[in-house]
């Protein structure tokens, strides 16, 4: 990752186009290198080097990854039943995609393999699964993945979540969960799981800011609390009249089922947990923590319990 950011700023300085094309052709000559003997150790460098240039200069990566064919080579490292060689490709095949504008291809060619990870993945795998699986954000009508991964990711978070020891596996839930969670049928899932509930409630105990915005950005989604752009009817026309994709809401983020899942998370005890999270210094937690008190003050109900805990001086 330290490479990764090097690279990203000296890119980022280059002040012509001249000198990326250089910097382009230097990467690529590096990877030919790698390329050179067909054996596993140098399998694993090539797609280690395009996971570092991906993480950077992503352009450059991209560039390397369509006219080398690394993509085919991926494919073969995920179906190797090698688990250091899957491990890889797992992490360069999402990285690829990060950019879906760009790298719509490799998103449809590379759920397909992904699929048949779930049996040897472990945490970390689960966290790039998760993060393939909810590129598609809120949009109902798209799937990247199998009709319910999203769930048999987040059940298996949820598992390592309330059954592991290890605090750096209950991270990796969490942060998987943070990109499930957009997903309708896994928040619905996942305010009924009380044992999840409480486990994320107990991550809130730690000072790593890092973790705590991921909780509270599963808060977020479990609220529908995240900023929703409002359509627009001329856009839609134009849109359905030029054949783009139009996103579509699950019928499970209708108000009616989101105000359920708000009360929930009140009956499991989420008010004094977001009392305490304001005490943190990050902002962006904070910010987060806000949008949460926002929605769940919609209802009048809840105001006064909210008030007594607290709530009225968060910010």
């Amino acid at each position: 990752m330290h490479i990764s950011c090097v690279l990203r700023i000296v890119y980022h300085d280059l002040c012509s186009d001249k000198e990326r094309k250089e910097f382009n052709n230097e990467c690529m000559e590096f990877i030919k290198a790698l390329r050179e003997e067909d054996d596993i150790q140098s399998r694993i460098q090539t797609i280690s080097v395009l996971s570092v240039l991906l993480q950077g200069p992503f352009d450059t990566g991209n560039t390397i990854l369509g006219s080398q064919n690394l993509f085919d080579l991926m494919l073969q490292m995920a179906n190797s039943n090698d688990p250091i060689q899957e491990r890889i490709a797992v992490e360069a095949i999402v990285l690829s995609a990060s950019k879906k504008y760009k790298a719509i291809d490799v998103i449809q060619q590379g759920a397909n393999i992904l699929k048949n990870l779930y049996k040897s993945m472990n945490e970390e795998d689960i966290k790039r699964l998760s993060k393939l699986a909810s590129s598609k954000g809120t949009d109902a009508s798209t799937n990247l993945v199998a009709e319910g991964s999203c769930q048999t990711l987040s059940r298996a978070c949820c598992k390592f979540l309330t059954t592991s020891q290890s605090f750096n596996i209950r991270r990796w839930s969490a942060d998987s969960l943070a990109y499930l969670s957009l997903d309708a049928d896994v928040k619905e899932e996942l305010v009924d799981n009380l044992l999840a509930l409480k486990a994320l409630f107990s991550l809130c105990q730690c000072q790593d800011a890092h973790i705590l915005y991921l909780i509270t950005t599963i808060f977020v989604n479990l609220t529908n609390t995240y900023d929703i752009i409002k359509e627009v009817k001329e856009i839609i026309e134009l849109a359905t009249y030029t054949k783009q994709h139009i996103p579509n809401e699950h019928p499970k983020d209708d108000k009616t089922f989101f105000d359920q899942r708000r009360k929930k998370l009140i009956e499991a005890g989420i008010i004094p947990i977001l009392v305490q999270l304001c005490k943190h210094k990050s902002e962006n937690c904070r910010e987060q923590i806000v949008r949460i008190f926002l929605g769940l003050c919609e209802n009048e109900k809840y105001r006064g319990s909210i008030v007594a805990a607290g709530g009225a001086k968060v910010y």
